[in-house]
């Protein structure tokens, strides 16, 4: 077990432990949390009447490569005018092609390029592909908002082999703070990366796009054989999310929640039932369950962090014996993985998990904390939560929290609003 020093004197809630294995850091949380993984919601609702009707998880019916494994979906089968054993194989029929489908789309380095994937532009630089509609308008809500995350594709290599590691010492060797020629290539290819002249996506409308690739940028890609150019890295779960939630909603499916492992959440229940999201504080390297937050309203919910709650986040982390923390979190201004504070949690009603990690990603994933900044995403209905010590601060004025006391002390909640 490692001992970690509570920094701000509260007593300690779990300890987190370092695997022998691949010395990774590992929490061990109570068993209600294990399922969930990252969050736990806590659903306002009568208990199950039967056996074919209440809350349920969706459990994916495919043989085919998909996305259920980083995903949670329940479902209340039985508030929709129908049997709920047929409304249950409906909705496992659309969840599980919707699994199968954002696999292909979202990720790269799929074998089927028969589909208008990211794979696809990745393969035909400088060609005009057509992709399919729901990825058409991802990339295009990305281009909108200015990021560069997505073209960080050859630097997001590097980090998966650190996080890979079993070793110390080999993901030392891979990670870009700690080996100088792997911080050099990463600065070569950040200079491609944040620059349109050499890479840049062109939507022409009618589902077709156009990766532009510099002559450079192809020979630098060739000499080092990198394969993408884009890549959702961190990100992707945000948008799977979405076109989850989306397939489910346009199927008529809306008396649930999805959640993903890393910290998306889309809730689409219309039926103004009472639903809690725990707040988590992780700083000083020990994880306090801070206080919930209430909402009875569908609800898109993004939890950034810069520590790993459970075993599997070991895909986003890796933890070194010093306690330095390395995650996947990227700036595209330098290539190095860095986090302006420990936790944000943000949450709107009218936006998807997509738009507000696009639009918050910029403030957490810098060197500095600016409070004021997540304040100016007020006007778009985009409310914050963030920790400063023992205080919680929010700026959403109607917000209800409860806070957890631990032992005699308990975190305090201040509304940010003017």
């Amino acid at each position: 077990m490692a001992n970690f020093r509570n920094e701000r004197g509260l007593p300690r809630i779990r300890n987190i432990e370092l695997s022998e294995k691949n010395v990774k850091l590992r929490l061990i949380l109570a068993a209600a949390l294990l399922v969930l993984g990252l969050v736990a919601i806590a659903i306002g609702v009568n208990s199950c009447v039967s056996a074919q009707m209440g809350w349920q998880e969706v459990q994916a019916s495919s043989n085919k490569r998909n996305c259920s494994q980083d995903f949670i979906c329940n479902y209340y089968y039985g508030g929709a005018d129908m049997d709920p054993t047929a409304e249950r194989r409906q909705v496992t029929e659309c969840y599980s092609r919707a699994v199968e489908d954002a696999y292909d789309l979202f990720n790269i380095g799929m074998e089927d390029t028969s589909m208008g994937n990211l794979t696809l532009i990745n393969a035909h630089p400088n060609e005009v592909v057509s992709v399919e509609p729901e990825l058409y308008n991802a990339l295009a809500l990305i281009h909108e908002s200015g990021s560069r995350y997505m073209y960080l594709a050859p630097v997001y290599g590097e980090y998966r082999q650190v996080f890979s590691a079993e070793l110390e010492a080999v993901a030392e060797e891979c990670d870009p703070a700690k080996n100088e020629t792997v911080r050099d290539y990463v600065q070569q290819a950040i200079a491609f990366v944040a620059d349109p002249a050499h890479v840049s996506l062109e939507l022409l409308g009618n589902h077709q796009v156009k990766l532009s690739v510099s002559q450079a940028y192809l020979q630098f890609a060739e000499e080092y054989g990198l394969t993408a150019y884009l890549d959702l890295g961190w990100m992707k779960n945000a948008f799977i999310a979405d076109f989850l939630a989306q397939r489910l909603a346009n199927a008529g499916h809306t008396n649930g929640y999805l959640v993903s492992y890393d910290g998306y959440t889309r809730n689409l229940d219309k039926r103004g039932e009472s639903y809690s999201f725990n707040l988590f504080d992780g700083a000083g390297h020990e994880v306090f369950m801070a206080a919930t937050m209430q909402y009875s309203q569908p609800m898109s919910i993004v939890f950034l962090r810069n520590y790993p709650m459970t075993g599997r986040d070991a895909s986003d982390y890796f933890v070194y014996s010093d306690q330095t923390i390395t995650t996947a979190r990227i700036d595209p201004a330098d290539g190095m993985s860095k986090s302006a504070t420990d936790n944000l949690v943000v949450y709107g009603s009218d936006v998807g998990c997509a738009e507000i990690v696009l639009k918050t990603a910029p403030l957490f994933v810098c060197d500095t904390w600016n409070p004021e900044a997540v304040q100016a995403l007020v006007e778009e209905g985009i409310y914050s939560i963030w920790f400063d010590g023992e205080t919680l601060w929010h700026n959403q004025k109607d917000l209800v929290l409860t806070v957890q006391e631990i032992e005699g002390t308990a975190y305090q909640a201040e509304y940010a609003g003017k």
